[in-house]
């Protein structure tokens, strides 16, 4: 076999993803390493939900990809995903419209039961959901959530078992440029020499990224969930629902269940929620004024959960970009140094199309398409700055 020797660093999902698309595709000589483990870090804090409940072509696109990929690892690992169904609430007849659009280009591009429904159809699917002032939805039967921890095992598995090596407590502490291209990792445990990086580290991104001389301009935010306590199972099976209208500046509700007797709720917006985190010293619960903020418009949009209780909660870590999407690519100016990082609160469930577009980068020089390269190139922020 010949091709590049990588070093990922980042045991979570989106680097682990890579490893496993590059030895999959015969890449001889792959190594993850961590400064903890396998999802130590924000990929074993999210909630899980995958969707392909998109209106936008390539956003639609990719998640029927990272979709397909996740099936194939429910056969071939073992992978649980529980499809209980998802659901976009729509609020105007402007949004309904969107989402007949959407729902049929989600048909053209493979994800063949995404519906648009009218209000009735949602108080059916939900019927402890207030539907006064809804239009209707967008809903994907077969989308659902996972748990993140099981996901980034079983890519460890399956790219274990084909030749990659998963140091953890490896800690990245000093790097060398080697000539003729090479590099050399010096890690809490020893030394490691390469061909190519590929900064995968999440929120650590920025440290890794400095110490490689390669930045990444991506902020650590730090975003809250609740567990709540239902006092019966419910006797229909509860969709994940997202109740937020894009671009109105509020945040909006989310929920899904978590077993017969629990859900998880969280607040969303695609504007910065909070202050930027450091990822080595952040809160990892939920704060009084997040939960007082919750729960009642939770208890407005559901009033028929009688008895619905606050059990807890906890905090994790969105590495978001400065523009908000994905920076996958080769850094500028750093012959061999990748980044794969900024996935903000998707990062799980995009993962399998995160990775393998880095490994298209790393094994073939450009992804998949170009408007894949022009999306998430690292040097969009150069081209930027010289405009």
């Amino acid at each position: 076999m010949t091709g590049p020797s990588v070093v990922v660093v980042g045991a979570g999902a989106a680097g682990l993803s890579a490893a496993l698309c590059l030895v999959e595709r015969a890449c001889p000589d792959v190594t993850v390493i961590d400064r903890g483990h396998v999802a130590s870090g924000s990929s074993s804090l999210s909630a899980g939900v995958f969707t392909r409940q998109y209106t936008e072509r390539m956003d639609i696109a990719l998640r029927v990809e990272s979709y397909e990929r996740l099936c194939q690892l429910e056969r071939d690992a073992g992978l649980v995903m529980r499809r209980n169904g998802f659901l976009r609430l729509a609020h105007d007849e402007a949004t309904m419209d969107e989402f007949v659009r959407g729902a049929a280009l989600q048909h053209e591009l493979g994800a063949t039961d995404a519906q648009a429904v009218d209000r009735r159809e949602v108080q059916r699917l939900v019927p402890d959901l207030r539907c006064d002032d809804v239009s209707g939805g967008l809903f994907g039967p077969t989308d659902g959530y996972l748990d993140g921890q099981q996901l980034c095992m079983a890519y460890a598995e399956q790219a274990q078992a084909r030749g990659a090596r998963i140091l953890a407590r490896h800690e990245l502490t000093g790097y060398d440029e080697l000539p003729g291209g090479r590099h050399r990792l010096t890690t809490s445990r020893g030394r490691l020499e390469c061909d190519v990086v590929l900064n995968a580290a999440g929120a650590w991104a920025p440290a890794v990224g400095a110490l490689l001389g390669a930045p990444v301009q991506i902020v650590a935010e730090r975003h809250q969930a609740c567990v709540m306590r239902l006092d019966a199972p419910l006797a229909y099976e509860l969709p994940s629902v997202m109740d937020y209208v894009a671009g109105s500046g509020e945040v909006g509700l989310y929920l899904r269940p978590e077993g017969e007797r629990q859900l998880i709720a969280g607040l969303h917006s695609n504007e910065r929620l909070e202050q930027a985190a450091d990822p080595d010293d952040f809160h990892g619960g939920a704060d009084a004024a997040f939960i007082d903020a919750l729960i009642p418009l939770l208890v407005d949009r559901m009033p028929g959960l009688a008895g619905i209780g606050f059990e807890g909660g906890w905090a994790g870590l969105y590495p978001n970009s400065v523009d908000e999407r994905f920076i996958i690519g080769p850094c500028p100016g750093r012959d061999g140094i990748h980044a794969l990082c900024g996935l903000d609160g998707v990062g799980v469930y995009m993962s399998p199309a995160a990775g393998r577009i880095a490994a298209d980068w790393i094994l073939d020089g450009e992804p998949r398409s170009a408007h894949e390269a022009v999306a998430f190139s690292p040097d969009r922020f150069e081209a930027r700055e010289r405009v």
